[in-house]
């Protein structure tokens, strides 16, 4: 397996300058075979640490915050190479094992070079010189979670223009014009009409850089946190030093009395925003129907459903290949013919049955 570091030129040019900074993005696995499948760690943010004597309880805080499809990456570091990680490790040995990432950084931003926090094995870096794009996407998912696949659409448009995602593909997304586009979402197929079990979760991820197989893996690890949370919601706060960011805190409405976050959870968010990110809580930053998470969504518990997933190792060996253009046009209709002929063959039992 191979393994790199993807980074705006951007967004390294003025961390590591006050001494440590947290990155924050996505992790991703794509390719076709063990042989040929690539980590590649895509940075989003960095987020300084003040005080690295501490900075073990400020990765606990920001974790807990952190939208979908956003994890730790790891550490930029300005300063000797042997020094920095000996005492890194010092501080972070409860997360040798996670798996994080040390980005050196000489002090006239020229040198960069990456490496393992925990075997200091050179990893492979590329700095990019345009900005990275990531979005967020509002799934509409069905519960309990499957993998079946998810249809985008531009907002306000009706199903012609859909691009079809197979969440068991570990081929790299296509690069369409959808992406560019301000308003867009994705509704999971397969739902029952009543969409009684319809439920809303917001992913940010760098869409040229993943595969449907990580949707399904970022998914799964939202489940897993909100765990047996009933009327779960999700509060949505604005990152005023990177609009790229979004954090979030999951909270219960039974708790609350109400829709709305009462002033504990306000207060708990406002305190995990200091000690994990150093930013304040700002009404102004909440943002508006971030509270749409409107049921509780669980893994599917059918063990004979070939097409749910419940682990990561599973998601990790997910193959085959994602559809072309034409190809997600052909599959939604294939799909729509078969439903059409399973009404049809509906139908004519029924009269069947009628008329003996």
């Amino acid at each position: 397996m191979q393994v790199s570091v993807l980074a705006s030129s951007g967004v390294l040019s003025s961390c590591g300058r006050h001494g440590t900074s947290i990155l924050v993005g996505q992790r991703s696995s794509y390719g076709s075979s063990e042989n040929l499948e690539r980590t590649v760690h895509t940075v989003l943010e960095t987020v300084p640490c003040e005080e690295l004597e501490v900075i073990s309880e400020q990765m606990d805080c920001l974790e807990q915050i952190l939208p979908c499809g956003i994890e730790l990456l790891g550490l930029v570091q300005e300063g000797d190479e042997v020094q920095q990680t000996s005492k890194l490790r010092s501080f972070l040995t409860d997360r040798l094992k996670d798996n994080l990432i040390v980005l050196f950084v000489s002090s006239d931003r020229a040198t960069k070079r990456c490496a393992l926090l925990q075997t200091n094995e050179e990893v492979a870096l590329e700095v990019l010189d345009t900005v990275i794009p990531f979005i967020t996407l509002p799934c509409y998912l069905f519960s309990p979670l499957s993998t079946m696949p998810i249809i985008l659409r531009r907002g306000g448009s009706d199903s012609g223009d859909g691009v079809l995602i197979d969440l068991t593909s570990t081929r790299l997304l296509q690069n369409t014009a959808i992406w560019r586009s301000e308003d867009i979402n994705a509704t999971q197929l397969g739902g029952r009409n009543d969409c009684r079990d319809l439920v809303c979760v917001n992913i940010t991820f760098a869409p040229l850089y993943s595969c449907g197989a990580d949707i399904y893996k970022w998914l799964l690890h939202f489940v897993q946190i909100t765990g047996s949370q009933l009327h779960a919601r999700v509060l949505r706060v604005q990152s005023l030093r990177s609009p790229l960011l979004t954090y979030q805190l999951i909270y219960s409405s039974t708790d609350t009395g109400g829709d709305n976050p009462s002033k504990k959870q306000l207060k708990q968010l406002g305190e995990l925003m200091e000690d994990g990110s150093g930013e304040k809580l700002i009404p102004s930053q909440i943002v508006a129907g971030s509270k749409g998470f409107t049921a509780k969504v669980s893994l599917s518990s059918s063990r004979g459903d070939k097409t749910a997933m419940t682990t990561e190792d599973d998601i990790a060996h997910a193959g085959g290949p994602i559809a072309g253009k034409s190809d997600n046009f052909l599959s939604v209709h294939i799909l729509i013919v078969a439903a059409g002929v399973m009404g049809l063959l509906a139908c004519m039992l029924h009269v069947t049955g009628w008329q003996r």
